[in-house]
């Protein structure tokens, strides 16, 4: 068994296996589908996985039947009698969802809030960072949303905070700003392999918008890939503003196991156990989008909450392949209740009628309650 410390569970994101073609907004049933898919492949792929099964099934995703007359999840099944030559397809594990009910998440319409960009500044280096004790960065932010408000922060970084301040990592540098941040936090940016340390003016005692953020000085400016003078602000010429909406929708996963001897689907079963007792429950039982934790993302916003109450296998079955009545298939069914949000951000307007370009300006965002009618 593999060293498992239960600190290292957080909230994560699901990570396409084709960065050019991720799950997105707009096609709720496929977006579902296909975490499941990614998810189910990075688990049979782990060493501690493939050390306990035989074979290595092939994980695939899947269509509903439409009739109203079929069971709208057996289209893999029947897929595979259809066609007895199919040998080389098994062991699978086939991912389908069926068309759930529209769920309507607040007593409001469908526009969750309005979303700005982070005021925000990258560095140039990934680490690790060649720090000396005592070194600092200095940076001015406004977290009364004014430019009377700025405040100057100073970061020190002590060598007791890291295992080896010569080459500090990522993530202690995130660590040790975000210890001593008031009005600023620290993030690790990832892009694909493009990985940074980003600061963002916000911080626990200071709002997101409207800010601005400047690096101002610090002896550690060249070590971590800052520059004096670097700035960003959320509010401004050029700088867009988003209304997010919400769909969402309950529907059932049902992960289907076929596979040619009843083995090798016990093998399998118990394989989808562990998935759902550890693999899940490490993920707190949500998948999200890459866009959760990274704005840089766009078109990955989704969240998809398990209902872990209500996972149920369906049973053991077997079915006969044309051609030959013995020749069999064996097959198990695990049925996934989950509730899927996709967010959307459409353009905001202004209140002086600015469509063709919105800026966004603390005076200028229309953020009134409507008019009954």
């Amino acid at each position: 068994m593999p060293i498992f410390d239960r600190q290292d569970i957080i909230q994560q994101a699901t990570v396409p296996d084709n960065l050019d073609q991720p799950p997105r907004f707009g096609a709720i049933t496929e977006c579902v589908k296909d975490a499941f898919l990614l998810e189910l492949r990075h688990f049979f792929n782990t060493a501690y996985t493939q050390a306990r099964i035989g074979e290595l099934p092939r994980i695939d995703k899947y269509s509903v039947a439409g009739d109203v007359a079929t069971d709208p999840l057996e289209t893999a099944v029947s897929l595979i009698r259809s066609f007895p030559d199919m040998v080389e397809d098994m062991p699978l594990i086939a991912v389908l969802a069926t068309t759930g009910k529209n769920t309507k998440l607040s007593i409001s319409g469908h526009d969750t809030s309005l979303v700005v960009p982070d005021a925000k500044v990258l560095s140039s280096l990934d680490g690790p960072f060649i720090l000396e004790d005592g070194m600092t960065i200095i940076l001015t932010s406004q977290p009364g949303g004014k430019v009377s408000s700025q405040q100057t922060s100073t970061f020190i970084f002590p060598a007791s905070m890291f295992a080896n301040i010569g080459a500090a990592t990522l993530d202690e540098v995130i660590s040790v700003i975000n210890i001593q941040a008031l009005y600023v936090q620290a993030f690790k940016y990832v892009n694909g392999s493009n990985i940074k340390l980003e600061l963002r003016a916000g911080g626990p005692n200071g709002m997101a918008f409207p800010n601005k953020i400047t690096i101002t000085g610090g002896t550690a400016l060249a070590a971590l890939g800052f520059t004096v003078g670097q700035t960003d602000q959320n509010y401004g010429t050029g700088k867009q503003a988003m209304h997010r909406h919400h769909m969402a929708a309950d529907m059932s996963v049902a992960i289907e196991v076929v596979a040619e001897s009843e083995n090798v689907r016990t093998e399998l079963t118990d394989l989808l156990y562990d998935f759902i007792s550890y693999t899940l429950s490490d993920r707190m039982y949500t998948f999200y989008g890459r866009s959760t934790f990274n704005n840089a993302i766009i078109d990955e916003n989704y969240q998809i909450i398990i209902r872990d109450n209500e996972i149920a296998f369906s049973g053991e079955q077997e079915t006969p392949r044309l051609g030959d009545s013995r020749d069999k298939i064996y097959i198990n069914r695990l049925n996934i209740p989950v509730t899927a949000i996709m967010y959307s951000d459409r353009i905001a307007t202004n209140k002086d009628n600015s469509v063709t370009i919105p800026i966004i300006s603390p005076n200028l965002i229309f953020s009134e309650f409507p008019i009954p009618n």
